[in-house]
């Protein structure tokens, strides 16, 4: 089992991961066609404050993005902490994991054979 133990990394710096973050999403093209198409339906085009109510609502999608995702990401970092500490979870993911490569793999190879029969 000693060849497959995790490696030890350096641990990142905490402004350096949270920069590259910010600017994976801020040049997330997803991010601006989302805006672009979605928060207009909900703006009043003949109010003298379309321009204030679309930030309003932008501002609003990115708190709540903000509080959700630090959730999952401080949940998901105990429940990893957990896992590892378990060295039997670190065999059974590796054994479903090959299990559902294997599964896969033969599925693939049957889907093959019936493919080139016609």
């Amino acid at each position: 089992d000693a060849a497959f133990t995790e490696p030890q990394l350096e641990p990142a710096a905490l402004r350096r991961v949270f920069v590259q973050g910010i600017l994976v999403n801020v040049l997330n093209p997803k991010v601006a066609i989302f805006f672009l198409a979605f928060l207009p339906q909900f703006v009043d085009a003949n109010a003298p404050n379309a321009t204030m109510q679309t930030l309003v609502l932008g501002l609003t999608l990115v708190s709540i993005g903000l509080v959700s995702d630090s959730l999952y990401a401080l949940a998901g970092g105990s429940v990893g902490d957990a896992l590892r500490r378990r060295p039997t979870v670190a065999r059974t993911t590796r054994i479903v994991a090959g299990s559902v490569y294997l599964g896969l793999a033969g599925i693939a190879a049957i889907a093959g054979i019936k493919f080139a029969d016609g």
